[in-house]
């Protein structure tokens, strides 16, 4: 997949002249949907948002969370370290914590304290762990639709404007 994405449509139309010289090529036009994310934007309001709903919608259903009851924070006090000869990595855990850190890292900035945690203990988990990787994913269920806004300015001038209590007054 490619996005092409520039200030000045006739450059972008010689480019995909010049790239489709060389390869095949399918253009699928205005960008809606890339790698799990889906992108809606408003031109005219300078507006882009971009979502994982279907994507974390995916997730919940591989972890058989889809019918979970969701909670309001992904993350409720500090996680144990496992000590000790018998610690063993937990595949379906690492698994479940890479998808969470997708997610984390493309459109959910608000569990990615949570996700650090988890990813601190893919060497060694238990049932304290996993409880906590499922409990990110029942926030997720009832956040799912929450994503990222961009928005533009008349004058094309960008400031960055950023909130966070990343441990949650922890």
């Amino acid at each position: 997949d490619l996005i092409i994405a520039s200030n000045s449509r006739p450059m972008a139309d010689k480019f995909k002249q010049a790239i489709s010289r060389e390869f095949s090529m399918k253009d699928l036009k205005e960008l809606d949907w890339i790698l799990g994310m889906a992108i809606k934007r408003n031109r005219e309001k300078r507006v882009m948002e971009i979502s994982q709903t279907a994507y974390i919608d995916m997730v919940l259903k591989k972890f058989r969370m889809a019918g979970c009851k969701p909670v309001l924070t992904p993350m409720e006090g500090t996680l144990t370290k496992m000590d000790g000869k018998d610690v063993k990595p937990d595949s379906e855990y690492m698994k479940l914590v890479g998808s969470l850190l997708y997610a984390a890292l493309v459109t959910r900035p608000d569990i990615a304290f949570a996700v650090q945690s988890l990813g601190k203990h893919l060497q060694g988990s238990n049932e304290e762990h996993w409880i906590a990787a499922k409990r990110v994913l029942r926030y997720l269920k009832g956040t799912s639709e929450v994503g990222l806004k961009y928005t533009g300015n008349s004058t094309g001038s960008f400031t960055l404007v950023g909130f966070a209590d990343a441990d949650y007054a922890g």
